[in-house]
């Protein structure tokens, strides 16, 4: 079987971890690299002996005959560089989110047109051994979920960190989208309504709420603390029995008085790599490969760009 050649468009932070995960994966091979500084492209390419280097996008396909690009850059740079790879017939696995918002990422909807079907979006907390974990013991009880997201997100301290103005004001797509995107795992069948208690002010310290009604009876609470301190966690209910991801790469059983019992550890996958990564990559190339896999696509993220423009009641 051939190999599944890969090009990664970007050499920072994350870039590094789609490299490493890649790299672990059986008949896969890094062949190209692409970013803005040529020293530190270069760099990268040799940290993992990939052979070609470049920065800009130009001929980049034809000098790596590539099966699959991973975009790995800035969120305000992303829809920009994804059309740009969409001109030709590789695979596309792009970083959330699609785009600054949903009204970009409507537009790269229309852009794309059929050509969507080729865009992978790398939403790696689907792929947690914990959550997956927990899919598998939410699917043993047909009765009715709750479930409840707490989340935070600090404006301030990502300007200090050198994030774009335009990216700040979108806060909530890219990084609330991590945790929303979750009530599409364990809520079952469509949202039916959502209530939203609280107005959101970007640069505000708030706690921000709102309820989720899936038409399968299942509920969704949501609260995000804006601009302060507070962790991240993921709670579900159902049947007596209580679940909690906190942190999100570790599982554990609640008792009734919400004590902890029974802890879940993660998987080999998630201590050696960026959680969530490694089986991401796995899935990656399964798809390119043909086969069947749940590695997440543009229309399925575009649904919880649209979940977070609702929550947050965005007018983009």
């Amino acid at each position: 079987m051939a190999n599944v050649r890969i090009v990664i468009i970007g050499s920072g932070r994350i870039a590094n971890e789609h490299a490493r995960a890649f790299s672990d994966v059986s008949d896969c091979q890094i062949v190209g690299v692409v970013g803005r500084q040529l020293l530190k492209v270069n760099k990268f390419a040799t940290e993992f002996n990939i052979p070609h280097s470049q920065v800009g996008l130009a001929g980049l396909f034809e000098a790596t005959n590539a099966d699959l690009v991973v975009i790995a850059v800035d969120i305000d740079q992303t829809a920009g560089v994804l059309k740009e790879c969409a001109k030709h017939k590789w695979t596309i696995l792009t970083e959330k989110p699609l785009g600054i918002n949903f009204r970009e990422a409507t537009e790269l909807q229309t852009f794309l047109g059929a050509d969507t079907e080729r865009v992978l979006v790398a939403l790696n907390r689907r792929h947690y051994s914990t959550v997956r974990k927990l899919e598998t013991i939410l699917n043993q009880n047909s009765e009715r979920r709750t479930i409840k997201i707490v989340d935070q997100e600090d404006q301030f301290a990502a300007s200090q960190n050198g994030v774009s103005d335009l990216t700040i004001e979108n806060w909530m797509y890219a990084n609330s989208i991590h945790l929303i995107d979750l009530f599409k795992v364990f809520g079952r069948g469509e949202i039916s309504k959502i209530n939203v208690e609280t107005q959101w002010k970007s640069m505000s310290k708030l706690t921000h709420k709102a309820q989720l009604i899936f038409d399968s009876g299942d509920i969704g609470f949501y609260e995000c603390c804006w601009n302060s301190d507070g962790p991240w966690s993921v709670s579900v209910s159902v049947g007596g029995e209580s679940w909690l991801l906190k942190p999100l790469e570790k599982l554990t059983n609640l008792d009734q008085f919400g004590e902890e019992t029974t802890p879940i550890l993660d998987d080999r996958w998630d201590l050696d790599f960026k959680a969530g990564f490694r089986r991401q990559a796995e899935m990656v190339v399964r798809r390119v490969r043909g086969l069947e896999s749940d590695v997440v696509s543009f229309n399925e993220a575009l649904k919880s760009m649209f979940l977070v423009k609702e929550i947050y009641g965005c007018q983009d």
